[in-house]
This record gives C-alpha cells, sequence and structure tokens, in this order.
C-alpha cells in the first residue's frame, strides 16, 4: 500500500498487492464505489482535483519493507528488504472541455537507500530500475474517479500499478472536518484477484490542500497463481488479507500528495506443488511507505 533473489521476488510482489506499486493494474477488471458515512461539520468544500493544462509535478516514494517467513512450518531467518526510492513526474496532458483531466505519471528515477540485506540489495536495485522511463496514462473526472488508464511502458517494481492507483477518488457531497467515506475496490493485479476497502476522514482543509487519515484493508479469496518461474497450475494463494493506516496530504492543484506516510501489514499462506510433493510458505511482511512532493529539476 512490507533471501532469495529470484524466487523471492514474485512473492514480493504478490505481498505488495495491496499498495499498487509492484505489478501492473488490469484496469479492465477493476470496479470501486463510494459510500459516504457522513459529510462533516464546519464549513464544507466540494474536493475536486483543478490542475492547469501543461503543468508538471514531482513526487517521491520511498518504500521500506522487512517480513518473516515460514517453510512448511519452519521458521526462517527474518529478512530486511533496503529502502526503495522512486520519483515520479506527474504531466497534466490536457483539461477537456468535459471537465475531464488527462495526466501521465512518469518514472524518472529509482534507487536503494540505506539499510538491508547485502545478499539481496543486487537483485531489488535491477528490478527497479527496470521501470526508469515507463508511463502510465489516465483519463479522470475531477473527483478522481477514472475513465480509462493504460500502461504505456516500463516493467520494474518501480512502476505504479496505475495513476488511478495513486490518486483519491473524493465523494460527490462537499465534505468538511470529520468527514467519512470508504472506497471498495475489486481489483486484478498481477493475475491476483482481490478486494481492497480504504476508509478516509478529512482531518483538515486549507484552500486547494486536504489533509486525510486513511485505513486500508485488503483481502484475497484462494485461488492459482502463475509464476514464471515455475510449471502452470503448480502455484496456489491460499489467503492474503493486510491491514494499513495513515495520512495524506492532497494538493488538488497539482494532484499529487505532496506529504504522506502509511503503514501495512500483510499476512499471505501460497502452496506450491511440484513432483508429486507440496510445499506451503507462509509470509508475514510489514511495510512503511512515505510519499512527498519534490523539485523539479
Amino acid at each position: 500500500m512490507h533471501v532469495r533473489t529470484k524466487r523471492f521476488l514474485p512473492l514480493l510482489g504478490v505481498s505488495c498487492l495491496a499498495f499498487g506499486l509492484l505489478a501492473p493494474v488490469n484496469a479492465a477488471q477493476n470496479s470501486a464505489e463510494i459510500e459516504v458515512f457522513t459529510t462533516g461539520s464546519g464549513t464544507k468544500k466540494a474536493l475536486r482535483y483543478a490542475p492547469e493544462a501543461g503543468s508538471k509535478a514531482g513526487f517521491s516514494m520511498e518504500t521500506k519493507m522487512s517480513m518473516t517467513q515460514e517453510m512448511n512450518g519452519m521458521q526462517m531467518p527474518a529478512q530486511d528488504m533496503p529502502s526503495m526510492i522512486t520519483d515520479y513526474t506527474l504531466t497534466v496532458d490536457e483539461i477537456r472541455a468535459s471537465g475531464e483531466i488527462v495526466t501521465s505519471v512518469e518514472t524518472v528515477d529509482a534507487r536503494l537507500g540505506e539499510g538491508g540485506n547485502p545478499m539481496v540489495r543486487g537483485s531489488v536495485e535491477q528490478a527497479i530500475r527496470a521501470g526508469v522511463g515507463g508511463k502510465t496514462r489516465a483519463i479522470q473526472k475531477p473527483t478522481g474517479e477514472v475513465v480509462s488508464s493504460e500502461r504505456l511502458g516500463g516493467d520494474g517494481v518501480a512502476m505504479p500499478g496505475g495513476v488511478d492507483q495513486m490518486s483519491i477518488r473524493f465523494p460527490e457531497e462537499a465534505m468538511g472536518v470529520g468527514g467519512r467515506w470508504v472506497e471498495r475496490r475489486s481489483m486484478e493485479q498481477g493475475g491476483v484477484r482481490f478486494s481492497q476497502h480504504t476508509t478516509y476522514e478529512v482531518k483538515a482543509i486549507e484552500g486547494n490542500v486536504v489533509t486525510l487519515g486513511m485505513e486500508v484493508k485488503v483481502e484475497a479469496p484462494r485461488q492459482g497463481m502463475e509464476n514464471p518461474q515455475l510449471p502452470p497450475g503448480s502455484m496456489e494463494l491460499v489467503k492474503m488479507n493486510g491491514n494499513g493506516t495513515g495520512t495524506i496530504k492532497m494538493d488538488l492543484a497539482k494532484m499529487i500528495a505532496i506529504e504522506s506516510d502509511m503503514e501495512m501489514n500483510t499476512d499471505q499462506e501460497v502452496k506450491i506443488t511440484m513432483n508429486g510433493g507440496e510445499q506451503t510458505m507462509s509470509q508475514t511482511m510489514s511495510m512503511a511507505m512515505t510519499m512527498k512532493e519534490r523539485d523539479l529539476d
């Protein structure tokens, strides 16, 4: 929304589905609905994105993960991953007469921070660097509702799941401080079907900047998975669930989070069947993610 090298990375992608960071979203398989619990109190404002055509904004995202694993009930050594830092540029390509906003997000840089197991740093860096230069493009309504989105390139984990994954969808109703709503999504990402419920609460509204608290819940049903390193049909996701909390400060005129932090824990169980035998891997992952505005060169 947090060692093996080649065998580890596909599982990393499954664990991070809650954040939409590590695998392309199948937009055609996504659906979302909003339910408003309360519109809050005091002066209320219709929360709408209002950028200028041709404008650009930069932001950086840093993700830090750690995990514990069990293989067939045997505890494995805890894994400490290096932090992953990616820089993005959002461009407002067009404001249509209908009010729809056409944007693109490009991954302009990806690098590792300090720490992490030295044995895995090279593999992780190679994976995130593969996304540099990739773009996603979206058409959104001023509320943030996505009309369409597509991925224009980039294969690494630095590539965001989609522009729609990096913005917030606001209710039609005007909201004041204390306003709360939930966005429920049914999604398919990396070949895995899952649901994501994100509850937002308005903490402050200052001009074009809105500060929100958020809670995220993710759950996936039992289902088959595809892993390019294993024969078809040999890998199954037995369960996956996650919970997270955070805060985000959105600039509606820039369509980016100028400041954000989030922590999330996920649990998953994967079964692998090969050569007449079964192996079960249980994994608990903790993830901390921060986002901030960055100056454009």
